[in-house]
């Protein structure tokens, strides 16, 4: 983040810090890379901070790794080889190949968060009706 000045803000930290606080507050989080860059050029803090959330389980709160940008990915067996590697993370309940250009692999992404949708409202404290036109504008806006 930088002013006009081309240098950093002054706040650029309590932002960031300020943004990794919030993480734990969702009910759902979604770990979204660009798989077709980390096939190019490997980004260590990219990979660092997957491993980081996906580590360990977190009981309150549903983690998922989507690996955008699939269509950009000429060898698909490379794809295979990304999976591979971020498999043995117990954190990420699911794992999802996207091409938000293209909408591959779309439909599934929304069609899991509609299911939460769902299943967060039969067991919410505050438990609310929910119709299938308002579960779909929510996950159409997420």
């Amino acid at each position: 983040m930088l002013g006009h000045h081309g240098f950093p803000h002054r706040d650029v930290t309590v932002r960031v810090e300020s943004a990794w606080s919030s993480v734990n507050l969702y009910d759902l989080l979604i770990v979204m890379f660009d798989v077709n860059r980390h096939l190019k050029m490997p980004d260590s803090r990219v990979i660092k901070l997957i491993k980081r959330l996906g580590a360990e389980v977190n009981p309150n709160q549903k983690r998922i790794l989507c690996m955008n940008k699939v269509d950009l990915v000429d060898d698909k067996k490379d794809l295979l080889k990304v999976a591979k590697e971020f498999e043995d993370l117990p954190g990420f309940e699911r794992y999802f190949m996207v091409s938000g250009l293209k909408g591959k692999g779309v439909k599934d992404l929304v069609q899991y968060l509609m299911d939460q949708v769902l299943i967060y409202s039969q067991h919410s404290v505050y438990p609310a009706k929910l119709s299938n036109s308002c579960i779909f504008f929510t996950c159409k806006h997420v």
